[in-house]
């Protein structure tokens, strides 16, 4: 039986299962990659130009800043020798 068929159960009922590691789990190197290629999509995006209200234009700079940050974080993970 796979465990996408049974109910979901919480830590306090009675017959709960906690899973640690989904099986067959991809690589980390892998998610981060794609994770990776996410941001810069999204990245390119923004650079291209977004249409938002006036009172919105914070909210996508602050959204363009992190985004950046994020880029850099996950292509120094990539670059770890020590991640499995």
């Amino acid at each position: 039986m796979s465990l996408l068929n049974e109910p979901i159960a919480f830590r306090d009922t009675g017959d709960a299962h906690l899973l640690h590691r989904w099986p067959k789990g991809r690589p980390i190197h892998a998610v981060i990659a794609e994770t990776l290629a996410n941001v810069e999509l999204l990245l390119g995006q923004l650079e291209a130009g977004v249409r938002v209200a006036d009172n919105q234009r914070d909210l996508i700079r602050q959204l363009y800043v992190s985004t950046q940050r994020q880029r850099e974080v996950l292509s120094a993970a990539l670059r770890l020798e020590e991640l499995e």
